[in-house]
């Protein structure tokens, strides 16, 4: 019966593993997926700031062809 036990305990010890390594690398995914957010946050951000920059030079040379 010890010997069976020992096996249920190996078993047992070799699935807590198997998920936790997998929790592990669910986690680590996670944070990388949160590094590139970050990245495309930021660049999301110049983007809309260059649009704005765009947005004025197109109203400035708007008005100045109407004043023509």
């Amino acid at each position: 019966m010890l010997g069976v036990i020992k096996v249920m305990d190996s078993n047992a010890s070799h699935k807590s593993l198997v998920r936790f390594a997998s929790h592990e690398s669910t986690i680590e995914s996670l944070n990388y997926a949160k590094e590139d957010l970050a990245h495309v946050e930021e660049d999301l951000v110049k983007a809309n700031d260059k649009i704005a920059v765009l947005e004025e030079e197109v109203k400035r040379l708007t008005d100045e062809l109407n004043r023509k």
